[in-house]
């Protein structure tokens, strides 16, 4: 049973076991999620809620949006009105809690459900298996062996508590069908045969992989009786299943003794074959790995999904910055393997890593990987889980490498003929390289200089060394078939691999040396793509830069700005902007600090704002940009500031046609042409992106006529230059097609959607989002240009479509299904149109689309309905309703015209309807 309460405070009453809420004696219209996050601040009043709580237990772990939880906080302020709203604290970056004196009383209880889950009983939701023993059990979960009573097969089930949430199982899922697809059935991964998670009981199936590595360790002293050797074995097993998952940007976020299983094998040379389990709290960085192997996400999205930060793992293992609730990184799981790789060495998984564990580890190499894996500064740690393996797997050759750098170093006398060698084969290591890392071998060069200002031989030889050995060790060698036995390594692999090896090999050189290698290696993974590598190596340049004793020079600031927007690439959006603030403190202490970088850092945050949907701020730091630009454009320009003054016009223009400062938008449209084709002339690839911009300006004020001859000449110099099938054709295509509807000429806007369509199915795949939003515009152009049963099957079909991926009450569907009713209705149909409606949100609706006036569209939809079945008075009700908002709301936008100009005809429909009726029914005297 559990109780429910009424709360008091200030003025007002909050009603549990009801959910209404009454302000000054009135009831408040509000939401049922306010109510909701108001109900959780009251359970825990005086408490901070954190962000994570309030996702997990008003939305199930399945948020719309990333910013629905300020949404909600906002509106359940409005709604406490200005006394009671400042009662809502909020702690930055944390969470909320309300505060102030708070009466409670009892109202009620409400009965909950549990399973009874017991050894022999069948397995609920699959009676053909029986429960042997329960394997483990948490507030959320109870995980039990069971056996089929036919076959003795084995299977594992993981039943979710009755009032659990089932986020971690669909997170888990995913994660394991992402690792599948992918990876194929790799044996050190645990496979997930089956779940239920639609009603209870929600479970997930998976294979029984034997003995949990901690029960299999203390059985007959199992452990403690095998070798060195094969207790790392038995470590890089379960190592390389983590990398394997971290090459998919899969994070596992609770790696643990529990989660490792064991089964004999003849195909380990150790005899065991160790398998990862439980992705329950993991995470999925890069959330386009989902699109790209067909991967539906069931439901979860960023906030609390395969994406979230909200599981923080077990204590023993889990990093420090998790306990500090900062993001999880591919080091976080490095250090959960570090400290299962001491207690694998020290044959013990009940001894934590406390003070003087180095006393248990008489190998000094492995004592220093250990310490490295499980550094308290996640910048200092192996950068991956593979730069901990090879560490291992390279032990011999690295004690032997140890044993000659001792004996180098008392050959002090030959140290000046031995500098000279190495600076002699540095023109060879340069053509070697190549260009990409210029940057990277200009810091040699400047590096060796400034060694030989101090006139420290040895270490100016050490650090060339270091350096030298970095490019043709690290670098070359990576990518070099002779040394790596493959014909087929990617530059980015190269890259990647050399770059875990910069502090290993740079660990004698001067800290900005050192730092202005990691950037250069940052910036090569970017351009390659590798967006999680490349904020790894700017970790790296950030901590040695800090560590210089030169912070205070532009090389800092410059890198966290281009950090912060390789971060927000992978929208991890807190940590990009604190870069970006320590970035502009950093600036304001610099004696005239570069325009260039001013603009730079403005831009970024202007971006990073928009990304979020702060708009109104994203346009503030967008004016700001501008006001830079045009300062730096003042003068002469080298081509890279020219684009990235136009970088930061275009941008803004973008933000202010999205807050709907079409005069400014157009404006900046204008300037970024004109200057884009007097640079480059009118035929250049940036000259045509330039007027698909200028083109959706000039139709966002209206003027469409305008607009269509330049948006068509700006998608036919897009075809010549990047060819039918490109991405970038696809948007100014896009552009052009809502001209076209905007014109009414809607025939060909269809056309145009429709193909559009194709191309996105062919970059995006069947079902992806591009191709549901061009379906569902073609379907509305075929509407406005009277094809109602064209429009009608074509909603029905993207309906269809959208379904596997998109739950019933998604945003675009519930977009998808009011258009449909409004189809049917439009043919004075009302079949199948309850259901339609049933359940449509004007929030929902308003994140499909949301140009829309869908507080008025919903209920004349609603409206129309009810008329057409024949129920004047609530047909009456709801299109009252409509007109009554439009009427307090004004909108000039013209489809908010058509709907007013809808409303009132049916509203006169309405009223000859019940004239028709009165005089066939007269009243009775």
């Amino acid at each position: 049973m559990t109780e429910t309460y009424r709360y008091k405070f200030g003025a007002c009453v909050f009603d549990e076991k009801r959910m209404e809420l009454s302000v000054d004696g009135q009831a408040a219209d509000i939401q049922r999620k306010p109510l909701q996050v108001l109900n959780l601040l009251l359970q825990h009043a005086g408490e901070v809620v954190r962000r994570e709580d309030f996702i997990l237990q008003i939305w199930r772990g399945q948020p719309t949006v990333d910013n629905v939880l300020a949404n909600a906080i906002t509106k359940l302020r409005n709604a406490l009105g200005p006394l009671q709203a400042g009662w809502i604290e909020n702690i930055p970056r944390v969470g909320y809690r309300l505060t102030g004196s708070i009466e409670k009383t009892l109202v009620g209880e409400v009965r909950t459900a549990a399973l009874d889950l017991q050894p022999g009983a069948p397995a609920p939701g699959r009676e053909g298996f029986r429960l042997v023993r329960r394997l483990g059990q948490s507030p959320d979960h109870d995980v039990w062996l069971a056996r089929q009573a036919k076959t003795a097969e084995l299977r594992v089930y993981k039943y979710l508590a009755s009032d659990g949430n089932p986020a971690s199982l669909r997170r888990e899922v995913t994660i394991s069908r992402v690792l599948l697809t992918a990876l194929g059935g790799r044996r050190d991964l645990v496979r997930i045969l089956d779940w239920h998670l639609d009603a209870p009981p929600c479970f997930i199936e998976s294979e029984y992989a034997g003995d949990n590595l901690q029960d299999w360790a203390v059985e007959d002293g199992r452990l403690a009786a095998l070798p060195r050797s094969q207790r790392l074995e038995i470590f890089l097993q379960m190592a390389d299943a983590v990398s394997a998952a971290h090459a998919l940007t899969v994070l596992h976020k609770d790696i643990k003794p529990a989660n490792i299983l064991l089964s004999p094998s003849d195909q380990q040379a150790v005899g065991w074959q160790c398998r990862l389990a439980d992705f329950g709290s993991g995470r999925l960085l890069e959330l386009a790995r989902l699109g790209e192997l067909g991967v539906t996400p069931l439901g979860l999205t960023m906030a609390a999904g395969v994406g979230s930060d909200a599981a923080r793992g077990t204590l023993l293992y889990a990093a420090p910055e998790l306990l500090a609730d900062e993001p999880a990184t591919v080091r976080s799981d490095v250090y959960s393997l570090g400290v299962l790789l001491y207690q694998l060495i020290v044959a013990d998984f009940e001894r934590g890593m406390h003070s003087g564990w180095e006393r248990d580890i008489d190998d000094e190499l492995l004592r220093a990987d250990i310490a490295r894996a499980t550094d308290g500064d996640p910048a200092r740690r192996f950068n991956s889980v593979g730069e901990l393996t090879d560490a291992l797997r390279q032990m011999p050759e690295r004690h032997a490498e140890s044993a000659r750098l001792v004996g180098e170093r008392a050959q002090q006398a030959e140290l000046r003929e031995r500098l000279a060698r190495v600076r002699a084969r540095r023109p060879w290591l340069v053509a070697a390289v190549g260009t990409l890392l210029l940057g990277l071998v200009s810091t040699t060069w400047f590096y060796v200089r400034a060694s030989e200002a101090h006139a420290e031989t040895a270490r100016q030889l050490a650090s060339a060394q270091a350096l030298s050995r970095f490019l043709s060790e690290d670098l070359i060698r990576a990518g070099n078939p002779a040394y790596t036995g493959k014909r087929d390594v990617s530059m980015a692999d190269a890259v990647i691999k050399a770059a875990g090896q910069v502090d290993t090999r740079l660990a004698k050189a001067d800290p900005a040396a050192r730092a202005a290698v990691h950037d250069a290696m940052r910036q090569a993974l970017f351009y390659l793509g590798k967006y999680t590598d490349s904020v790894t190596s700017g970790g790296h340049a950030i901590a040695a830069w800090e560590g210089s004793g030169r912070s205070h020079e532009v090389a800092l600031p410059k890198i966290r700005v281009d950090q912060a927007y390789v971060l927000s690439t992978l929208q991890r959006f807190p940590e990009a902007e604190q870069q970006l603030t320590k970035a502009e403190q950093e600036l304001s202490q610099i004696e005239a600090p570069p325009l260039t970088l001013q603009l730079r850092l403005w831009t970024r945050r202007s971006m990073l704002l928009a990304q979020q949907q702060r708009t109104a701020q994203a346009f503030d730091a967008g004016t700001k940009a501008v006001n830079l630009a045009q300062r730096l454009l003042a003068g002469p320009l080298e081509e890279e500031d020219f684009s990235l003054a136009m970088a930061a016009i275009q941008f803004q223009s973008d933000t202010a046609g999205n807050s709907e400062r079409y005069d400014v938008a157009l404006s900046l449209a204008q300037e970024l042409t004109q200057r884009t084709e007097a640079r480059v002339g009118a035929d250049h690839l940036r000259s045509c992106y330039a007027r698909t911009h200028l083109a959706k300006a000039l139709g966002d004020v209206g003027r469409v006529d305008d607009a269509l001859p330049i948006a068509a000449a700006a998608a036919q110099c897009l075809r010549e230059k990047v060819g039918p099938d490109s991405g970038q054709l696809a948007s100014s295509r896009y552009v052009h097609a809502q001209l076209l509807y905007k014109a009414q000429r809607f025939g060909e806007a269809a056309k145009t959607f429709l193909d559009l369509s194709n191309t996105y199915r062919a970059l995006q795949g069947e079902r992806s989002l591009g191709v549901i939003v061009t379906r569902h515009n073609a379907a509305l152009s075929l509407r406005d240009g009277g094809q109602l049963q064209e429009a009608e099957r074509l909603l029905a079909q993207t309906i269809e479509l959208a379904r596997p991926d998109f739950a019933n009450d998604a945003p675009v569907v519930q977009g998808l299904r009011l258009y449909l009713a409004a189809a049917r209705l439009d043919q004075g149909r009302s079949d199948g149109v309850a259901a339609l409606l049933d359940g449509l949100t004007v929030e929902a609706l308003r994140e499909a689309s949301p140009g829309e006036v869908w507080e008025a569209a919903l209920p004349f939809e609603r409206g129309r309905y009810a008329l057409l079945r024949g129920e004047p008075e609530r047909a009456a009700q709801q299109l009252h309703s409509a007109k009554a908002f439009l009427t307090d709301h004004p909108n000039n936008r013209p489809n908010a015209k058509r709907l007013a100009e809808e409303v009132n005809r049916w509203l006169d429909r309405l009223g000859n309807s019940s004239s028709d009726r009165a005089s066939r029914n007269p009243a009775r005297p």
